[in-house]
């Protein structure tokens, strides 16, 4: 049974910008697509570890928020990162619209997390909002909907 940032490489595939467990990598390039010829926004990750985490990277991560020196991170094997079912996106203001109009179909969602921390510098408790786009339910894409299988994806234009 696969663990949490654990998944071997066969069970990943690749987006633009990452890796996603492949039936959610299945899903987004399908949701990019439609996002990109209807809307004219192609969604993205972030950076390469903004999308599939392994536990190592969600412990580095959780080190640096644990230091207050990084955003919110989930506790490592915890994270939806880990199983590869969310992005933290390269453009949240425009990206957030293929998610919010196009996504539900696809099983992708907008989500914030809430994540209670204490500032060290004050001593008070507070409460950090982590942003992502998140998998949640499945749709079986058409072949028609990404070149996926072609090896390219269109271009982004964020």
């Amino acid at each position: 049974m696969p663990q949490n940032g654990r998944s071997a490489d066969q069970d990943l595939a690749l987006i633009p910008g990452g890796r996603l467990a492949k039936e959610a990598a299945a899903n987004w390039l399908a949701l990019r697509a439609e996002g990109g010829k209807r809307l004219g926004i192609w969604i993205a990750p972030l950076g390469s570890r903004s999308s599939y985490r392994t536990f190592a990277e969600q412990q580095h991560f959780w080190n640096l928020f644990q230091a207050g020196k990084g955003n919110s991170a989930a506790r490592p094997g915890t994270s939806n990162h880990g199983w590869g079912n969310a992005v933290d996106l390269a453009d949240p203001p425009s990206m957030r619209r293929v998610i919010d109009r196009l996504g539900a179909p696809y099983g992708w969602h907008w989500g914030e997390a809430p994540v209670p921390t204490t500032s060290r510098s004050r001593g008070s408790s507070t409460t950090m909002t982590t942003i992502r786009a998140t998998r949640t339910r499945r749709r079986s894409p058409s072949k028609t909907t990404t070149s996926r299988e072609e090896g390219r994806w269109p271009e982004s234009r964020h």
